[in-house]
């Protein structure tokens, strides 16, 4: 394994620690999310043979034809793994997901766009 690869593998791992683990007592910060809508994005390579030399984006939906996220609403959080719960044409799915397997996490939230403020009315 090469130097950059050791780098960028620790680098995940980091990440991943402070994701799914948090950075102190209490509730980790996907546990946090429980409940909301979320995209889970699969590490690249190893498990899912999505491993190549070219860069793949982190949010990316497909590779070379594959799927490698889910989305769905996360259900439950362990320190092994994420529930994540997915419905389509009436088809519940439940998507066990061991932690080492997640690249990221994305959650998203709408904003409201903001106005431009008004002129004031003009006195007659």
């Amino acid at each position: 394994m090469s130097a950059r690869n050791v780098v960028v593998w620790c680098a995940v791992m980091g990440f991943a620690a402070v994701l799914l683990g948090g950075c102190g007592e209490g509730e980790t910060t996907l546990a946090s999310k429980i409940g909301s809508w979320c995209t889970v994005q699969f590490r690249r390579g190893d498990a899912l043979g999505a491993g190549g030399g070219t860069p793949v984006p982190p949010t990316t939906h497909a590779m070379n034809g594959a799927a490698v996220c889910v989305s769905g609403t996360l259900t439950r959080v362990t320190h092994d793994w994420i529930l994540v719960t997915s419905t389509d044409n009436a088809v519940v799915r439940d998507y066990h997901i061991p932690t080492e397997a997640i690249l990221l996490v994305e959650f998203q939230k709408r904003v409201e766009p903001s106005r431009p403020p008004q002129a004031p009315a003009s006195a007659k």
